[in-house]
């Protein structure tokens, strides 16, 4: 601390020495003025203030990030690539769009969608990132130009005298004392941001297991397993995100991204080509791969899709469908899409949209409730289901949210349907009921999903005779989708854990 208060009160000195330094004999002053320029931006420490309203705060300390490029090896740059390049794991995209979320970037533009960015866009990257192209320090801001007074390098915005131009006479150079008073100050930018690093980060010598037995809320107990306490600018990050909801608890926010930019890399694809998007019943997901399934055959896929099974089948490389570029407002084509479980190690989704009648969850009552909840939550969420309006029934578990409206019987939920057809007929939504209905309901429901284009879904709690899906559930979370031909496991329908054989 003691020298660190050196070098401080030596660079102080050094600033206010400097420009008192004449470049020639002493002449009468006159009234001209000079503009003495701010350091760079990219010098400038961020505040802890605020940013304005939906923009984070900038970090206050020196972080990791990233410069986006025109290209990358002649392709496009896109999150999923980036954090697959320099984090490992494309799924890890959701940490750099969380990070820099609402951030004005050079353009004058926002990150608002994950699955557009713009080059010269600076983000911040997770403190693990490495690769070429990886910076470390103070994050660059942008600022916005002021709204009015006195712009800088003005007469106006100057006060500070200088010689008079008649010292160019005497071999003296007026600007000279300006000059180096700038260069100063920025070596003492560059000098005090160097010192301020090397206390702030501690080296590696430093990160023992008696350190982080110090750490805060850290202590012996625990053994092995105890997890130090999140430190620098990610662990704040962190620290400081909410809690997902209960119901929200399984779905993968980072596989939704994927699934999403694939489906509207296919729509873009066929719009590009002139071509309807095909109708897909049915997605599956891993690793490597994403996988359609089709409603009916098309054995001409666009690209990069090739065809399977007689052209009931599309299947893609997962990294290309994030790489390919997509077309300015391509809506999602299948925006009643949830999620149904795993299977060897995929990821199973339905389209709702596609069942063309009634659908039905039957099996253990609780598991068979606990899933329909969760395909709530995941149609208010999902990024593929903007617009699509969910209505429950009847479900005492269910709350109302900006995208799900909970009422207490199936015949209220039928009124509130009816009621924004008729305000909106083009509103596209899924209704779930408690229970199958019967009598004057169940003519209602009929009417309902026979309508063109099925603007709206039934799904109902139980097994009903006019059902056209029929999904049976276990209390293990075991789910048959019957006329689907599979049989996954539904982690949030479980409500016991399966038995290990």
């Amino acid at each position: 601390m003691v020298r660190l208060i050196g070098v401080g009160l030596l660079l102080a000195a050094l600033g206010i020495g400097v420009p008192t330094v004449t470049g020639g004999p002493a002449v009468a002053a006159g009234p001209a003025s000079v503009t003495v320029a701010a350091p760079p931006l990219a010098q400038q420490t961020p505040s802890d203030e605020p940013g304005p309203s939906g923009e984070p705060a900038p970090p206050t300390g020196p972080v990791k990030y990233y410069r986006v490029q025109l290209s990358f090896n002649g392709e496009p740059e896109f999150l999923f690539a980036i954090a697959e390049r320099f984090l490992g794991d494309g799924n890890r995209a959701v940490e750099i769009f969380e990070l820099n979320e609402g951030r004005l970037q050079p353009d004058g533009n926002r990150l608002t969608d994950p699955a557009v960015i713009s080059p010269n866009w600076i983000l911040q990257v997770p403190e693990d990132a490495e690769g070429e192209g990886v910076e470390f320090g103070a994050l660059p801001t942008v600022a916005a130009p002021p709204a009015g007074g006195p712009q800088v390098g003005s007469p106006s915005a100057s006060t500070a005298p200088t010689t008079d131009a008649r010292q160019e006479d005497s071999g003296g150079l007026p600007v000279l004392p300006v000059t180096l008073a700038a260069v100063v100050l920025l070596l003492a930018a560059g000098v005090g941001f160097w010192w301020w690093r090397r206390t702030r980060v501690p080296a590696a010598a430093g990160r023992s297991a008696g350190a982080a037995a110090t750490s805060s809320g850290g202590s012996a107990a625990g053994g092995d397993d105890a997890r130090p306490a999140a430190g620098g600018v990610l662990g704040r990050l962190r620290q400081r995100r909410p809690a997902a909801p209960a119901d929200t608890r399984y779905l993968d926010i980072a596989a939704g991204w994927t699934v999403d930019r694939a489906l509207r890399v296919l729509a873009s694809g066929c719009a590009h080509t002139n071509r309807a998007v095909p109708h897909v019943y049915g997605v599956s997901l891993d690793d490597e791969q994403i996988t359609l399934r089709l409603s009916v055959a098309d054995p001409h896929p666009v690209v990069p899709w090739t065809a399977g099974e007689s052209g009931r089948v599309w299947t893609a490389p997962l990294r290309a469908t994030q790489e390919l570029p997509l077309l300015p407002g391509i809506p999602p084509p299948c925006p009643r899409l949830v999620t149904l479980g795993t299977c060897d190690g995929r990821r199973e989704l339905v389209n709702l949209g596609e069942a063309g009648g009634l659908v039905s969850v039957g099996g253990d009552r609780a598991a068979a409730r606990a899933l329909v909840l969760a395909w709530a939550a995941e149609l208010s969420a999902s990024p593929w289901a903007d617009g699509v309006q969910v209505v429950i029934g009847g479900v005492r578990e269910a709350a109302t949210n900006g995208r799900i409206l909970s009422v207490g019987t199936p015949r209220e939920a039928l009124v509130e349907v009816d009621a924004a057809l008729t305000q909106a007929p083009k509103t596209v939504g899924v209704l779930f009921l408690a229970s199958a209905p019967s009598g004057q309901e169940a003519t209602w429901v009929q009417d309902l999903v026979a309508q063109p284009h099925a603007p709206w879904v039934v799904v109902v709690l139980g097994q009903s005779r006019q059902d056209r899906w029929r999904f049976t559930v276990s209390r293990d979370g075991q789910l048959d989708t019957g006329v689907l031909g599979m049989t996954v496991y539904a982690a949030a329908a479980a409500t016991t854990r399966p038995v290990q054989t």
